[in-house]
């Protein structure tokens, strides 16, 4: 079925920050003595539309009322469609030689392989500017690391016979990915931005539960880091030390891996310096 580009979009969502910023401009214009609280956490706008609920519905009656646009297919800003091309290119550029994945240790190193294809992919070929929009600008969603990654490991491990499944749902929620070749080798993967506000949640419950709940002991937090500050810092310091603590009170074998997304300079820009 072909529809035209501008007819595609994301279904439209009223959220939290879009009604705070509106919010915040009605009152700057009521009173000019309100104070502009800043950033500002989920608790403090929710309970601040539960006393204004007038404001939400003027809010929401705005919205409704706004063009529709259809989604922006050059810039991809959510990175729903360009990693699928250029993840291709990569993996037909960069072959693997990897082993047959009989036993469970060439299983699990054969997915060992992947994941620091992904990383040269991301830190060395170009890779980064798919996660960022605009190129160095604004990040894109969690999401455009998961389907990038999905781009370079599915045809890995179609060559070697390797079951990749993304978004698997096991009851608590779902997986990131699933690596599997039959029922006795099977391996989970999540994947998270390394500024998260879930990043140890994702690593210390989520990732265990989702391993617990389909009966498998080999999993891998894969981190992605996007920012400089200090709580990036601290979390790419900490993450060996919590993951070997997970895997020792969890009972399973616990892998991570650490690929930096940071914007990179090119190789003419540095020439010129």
């Amino acid at each position: 079925m072909f529809v035209p580009e501008r007819f595609l979009k994301d279904l439209p969502v009223l959220n939290a920050e879009d009604w705070w910023a509106h919010y915040e401009g009605e009152q700057l214009r009521q009173d000019l003595n309100y104070e502009i609280l800043g950033n500002v956490d989920k608790k403090t706008i929710v309970e601040a539309a539960r006393r204004n609920p007038e404001a939400v519905r003027r809010w929401t009656t705005q919205k409704e009322a706004q063009a529709a646009t259809g989604y922006d297919f050059q810039r991809d800003p959510k990175g729903v469609w360009k990693w699928d091309q250029a993840s291709s290119t990569f993996v037909a550029n960069n072959p693997l030689a990897l082993l047959p994945a009989r036993t469970k240790e060439e299983f699990l190193e054969t997915i060992g392989k992947i994941i620091a294809s992904y990383r040269l992919f991301v830190e060395d070929q170009g890779g980064w500017y798919l996660l960022w929009d605009s190129g160095s600008k604004q990040e894109k969603p969690e999401h455009a690391a998961q389907l990038l990654f999905r781009g370079v490991a599915q045809s890995y491990c179609k060559a070697n016979d390797i079951s990749l499944d993304s978004e698997v749902n096991l009851g608590r929620g779902p997986v990131d990915f699933k690596f599997s070749k039959g029922y006795t080798r099977r391996a989970h993967l999540e994947v998270k931005k390394l500024h998260n506000g879930k990043f140890w949640n994702g690593l210390e419950t989520q990732l265990p539960s989702y391993m617990k709940s389909d009966e498998v002991s080999d999993g891998w937090f894969l981190a992605v880091q996007y920012k400089d500050n200090k709580t990036s810092q601290n979390r790419a310091k900490e993450l060996p030390a919590r993951v070997n603590a997970v895997a020792q009170k969890r009972q399973i074998d616990l892998k991570y891996d650490l690929v930096d997304a940071r914007p990179k300079q090119s190789a003419s820009t540095l020439h010129r310096k």
